[in-house]
């Protein structure tokens, strides 16, 4: 009895040390936040999308509004079903090179010009000095996004169909608490 119970507490060790990497996904969640708004505001504001019941009354009418596509449930859902797979392409980690720490940064702007925030002599350096996988990197910030999204769709949703700013602060500071060390003016 008490080797089934040693095995079982060993087994269950690593779970409790497994820990998140808080850099990681707070850089991640902000990253999330950055490409949905920046999708939300691609979209002509007035594009407008049916909402509300398509059953018919006695009368032979319907009951729809219309409301603005850009914020609707429909796009927001559709949005939080690829912005993993941009988050995962198009950042990057670098360390931060005033406080130490590793940020996630965007490699080429929504315009396509190189972005000025990356070091990218840095990064072939250190891909070049680590034992990883290249595609490591990519898998790791994928599973966070996903992680993320999976645990806060909701609240991602009510927020964009709602609110219209401070969406990192709200949801990766606030609620998530990824960000807790960053003050607003920060984010």
């Amino acid at each position: 009895m008490n080797a089934v119970y040693f095995l079982c507490i060993l087994a269950l060790v690593p779970l409790a040390s497994a820990k998140k990497d808080m850099d990681l996904y707070c850089g991640t969640c902000k990253a999330i936040m950055s490409e949905v708004e920046h999708s939300i505001s691609q979209i002509d504001p007035n594009k407008k999308i049916d909402v509300g019941s398509f059953r018919v009354d006695p009368n032979g009418k319907t009951r729809t509004i219309q409301k603005p596509y850009a914020r609707s449930e429909a796009h927001l859902t559709g949005l939080l079903e690829t912005v993993c797979n941009e988050v995962s392409e198009n950042y990057v980690e670098s360390k931060d090179a005033e406080s130490g720490k590793m940020r996630l940064k965007r490699m080429v702007t929504h315009d396509g010009k190189m972005s000025s925030d990356v070091d990218f002599q840095s990064l072939m350096e250190n891909s070049k000095n680590s034992d990883a996988p290249p595609d490591a990197k990519t898998k790791k910030v994928k599973f966070a996004c996903e992680s993320i999204i999976e645990d806060y769709e909701d609240e991602i949703l009510h927020h964009f169909k709602n609110e219209h700013n401070n969406a990192d602060l709200k949801i990766c500071a606030e609620l998530a608490e990824y960000c807790e060390e960053m003050s607003k003016d920060e984010l």
